[in-house]
C-alpha cells in the first residue's frame, strides 16, 4: 500500500509512479495504442504496464481511463473524519475536474481548522492568522494553509471563472494537506503519547 508522504501520482509521461492497481511504486512500460488494422493512433491513446503487478493502465490523452482510480495521494494517517470526507471526495473527482477537487480541498482545511481551534470564526484567512498567532502552526505550515486557501478561492468565489483547470496544482494541494495533517495532528500525537508514558517522577527531574 502506498504511503501518502512519498506518493508519486500516476502520469502517463512518468517512467515510474505508484500503480493505481497494486499501490506499489514501480517502473512503468509505455505503449502507444493503435487500431488492429491500421498504423494510426486512436484517440491519442497510451497504455502503461506496471512492472510489479504486470497489469495495464489505459490513458486517453493525459487522463487515466482504466482503472477508474484516483491519481491523488491517499489521506495522511490520523486525518480527522470530517476532513477526510471532503479529501476523499476530492480524490474521486480530480481525474476529471481539478477545479472541483480544489474547491473541496479548500473546504477540507476549514474542517481541519475547526479541529485545531476551539473558537474558529469561519473566516479562513483570519483563522489561519489565529493559528499562527497562537503558535499552533509555524510559518511553514501557515504558508501551506495559505497556498490551499488562495488556490481554492480561484474555484469557489463568484466571478473567478477565469481560473484554469490545473491538475498538477490540484495534486500539490493534496500533498500540502497531508503535510499539514502530519505536522499538526500525527506528529503532535506521537509527542503526546511519548510524554504520557514517562513516569511522573522522571518528568520533574532537573538533570
Amino acid at each position: 500500500m502506498s504511503n501518502s508522504s512519498n506518493y508519486i501520482s500516476p502520469n502517463k509521461d512518468k517512467s515510474s509512479y505508484h500503480c493505481p492497481r497494486c499501490g506499489v511504486y514501480s517502473e512503468q512500460n509505455h505503449f502507444a495504442l493503435r487500431c488492429s488494422n491500421s498504423t494510426n493512433r486512436i484517440l491519442n491513446g497510451t497504455a502503461t504496464k506496471c512492472t510489479h503487478c504486470r497489469d495495464y493502465h489505459l490513458w486517453i490523452g493525459d487522463e487515466l481511463a482504466v482503472p477508474l482510480a484516483s491519481i491523488a495521494p491517499p489521506p495522511a494517517e490520523n486525518m480527522p473524519d470530517d476532513v477526510k470526507e471532503d479529501y476523499e471526495e476530492a480524490r474521486q473527482v480530480v481525474n476529471h475536474s481539478s477545479k472541483a477537487a480544489a474547491a473541496l480541498l479548500r473546504r477540507s482545511i476549514e474542517s481541519l481548522i475547526d479541529e485545531l481551534l476551539d473558537d474558529a470564526s469561519g473566516h479562513l484567512y483570519s483563522d489561519i492568522e489565529t493559528l499562527a498567532d497562537e503558535e499552533i502552526i509555524d510559518d511553514r505550515i501557515r504558508k501551506a494553509f495559505d497556498a490551499i486557501r488562495v488556490n481554492g478561492n480561484e474555484y469557489t468565489h463568484a466571478g473567478r471563472i477565469y481560473a484554469q483547470d490545473n491538475q498538477e496544482k490540484a495534486l500539490r494541494m493534496f500533498e500540502l494537506i497531508n503535510v499539514i495533517v502530519r505536522t499538526t495532528i500525527s506528529d503532535d500525537r506521537i509527542i503526546q503519547e511519548m510524554y504520557r508514558d514517562l513516569p511522573e517522577n522522571k518528568k520533574r527531574e532537573n538533570n
